[in-house]
């Protein structure tokens, strides 16, 4: 399975410890970016929360203060 990874030298195949380590450090690292992709939006997504919490519901939202209400959240 590893035979197309490896590079070719005078004396046959080489570099089996090396590709791997390669391998493996490209692969944690695109896993950490996502991991972090999804922290940030988590982190984001408990700030709007605690903003909506606070809004008075028993009132209508529409026309001019759905705007506003829209421009905090983005703002958030």
């Amino acid at each position: 399975m590893m035979k197309d990874f490896q590079s070719q030298g005078l004396f046959g195949a080489r570099d089996v410890s090396k590709k791997f380590l390669t391998f493996t450090i490209l692969s944690l690292m695109n896993k950490m970016k996502n991991i972090y992709a999804l922290q940030n939006l988590a982190k984001k997504h408990k700030k709007v929360a605690s903003f909506l919490k606070g809004i008075d519901k028993t009132k209508k939202v529409e026309g001019l203060t759905l705007g506003k209400l829209r421009l905090d959240i983005k703002n958030i």
